[in-house]
């Protein structure tokens, strides 16, 4: 069983789902060591469900993860920076490869987490290098309708544990991922007697694998391939007109993926990488088959829709 790397081009071609998120910079030109810690206050307005973070991970190609601690409701990270009793761990990152400087890192979390309207003081520490900005007096706050983050500081160990110095002002550079968790949806039906099928084994999480399965391949098909695109065609294009009788394509394909020849059934792995762009991606997928003992030489299977995010 093969196992093959949703494209890159998926990133940059997927029109965006609703996944939102708040950035504050990657103009790193201070760098976080190995078990330091960075620090910002969080005004939440509006309930969210945070799902990943995004990092500035310097060193390209270290595996590692970063975990969010936060204060009670009511908080601050100012003046707390070393004082046990208001940090807790309240999400563990999952382990992922970085990107390199600049480039933001995408961290799943392993379970969402929800945080509701107050002030909160958050760290983030973790076991990459990551990378800060000094801060400025004009660098330092960012916000949208839903959260305002105030950056910031940074110790040389884990929150709430002794520092001998506290570097401030530092502006965290990172994303905040939050909103809808990843999703696969089927669109419309197969044609032929006994249509072809196309379903997800698992929501598209990044940083994971997850097989597309598609069943009922005809065994005297003469080539078969699962397409994927980066668009959908709705409500679908009737190919009829061109002698597939009740045959719809629902799918822009931009990749086929080949299908084993003789079976009727095939798991294709796809490997969903971590980059910034991927949260709220949309891939399409369809089955096409050409058979020799149909009257229409072309099959078609259901359309699915994948919407790629941290959780």
């Amino acid at each position: 069983m093969k196992t093959y790397l949703l494209p890159l081009a998926c990133a940059l071609l997927a029109p965006l789902g609703s996944t939102q998120s708040l950035t504050t910079t990657f103009n790193n030109d201070f760098p976080i060591a190995l078990g330091w810690s960075c620090y910002f206050d969080l005004q939440v307005n509006n309930t969210i469900d945070l799902s990943g973070i995004a990092v500035n991970a310097t060193a390209a190609g270290a595996n590692g993860t970063m975990n969010v601690w936060m204060t009670p409701a009511g908080g601050t990270h100012v003046g707390n920076e070393t004082n046990p009793a208001v940090w807790t761990q309240v999400a563990t990152g999952l382990n992922v490869t970085a990107l390199g400087a600049g480039a933001g890192t995408a961290i799943p979390l392993a379970a969402p987490l929800t945080i509701n309207p107050g002030t909160y003081g958050v760290a983030i520490s973790g076991t990459l290098t990551t990378a800060s900005t000094i801060g400025n007096g004009f660098n330092e706050v960012y916000s949208n309708a839903d959260m305002t983050l105030t950056a910031g500081t940074i110790t040389l160990a884990a929150p709430g544990q002794p520092s001998t110095i506290t570097f401030d002002p530092r502006v965290w550079n990172g994303t905040l991922f939050y909103g809808p968790f990843a999703s696969s949806i089927d669109v419309g039906t197969g044609c032929g007697d006994t249509p072809m099928e196309v379903r997800s084994l698992d929501r598209p999480v990044m940083g994971t694998t997850v097989g597309v399965e598609v069943s009922n391949i005809p065994t005297t098909n003469l080539a078969s391939v699962l397409l994927v695109g980066f668009a959908g065609i709705d409500p679908g294009l009737d190919l009829s007109v061109f002698g597939a009788t009740g045959c719809t394509l629902y799918t822009d394909p931009r990749v086929s993926i080949p299908l084993m020849a003789g079976t009727e059934e095939e798991t294709i792995n796809l490997a969903i990488g971590n980059g910034p762009t991927l949260p709220g991606a949309n891939v399409h997928f369809q089955a096409m088959t050409l058979d020799l003992f149909t009257l229409s030489a072309i099959r078609l299977s259901n359309g699915m829709v994948w919407t790629v995010n941290p959780n």
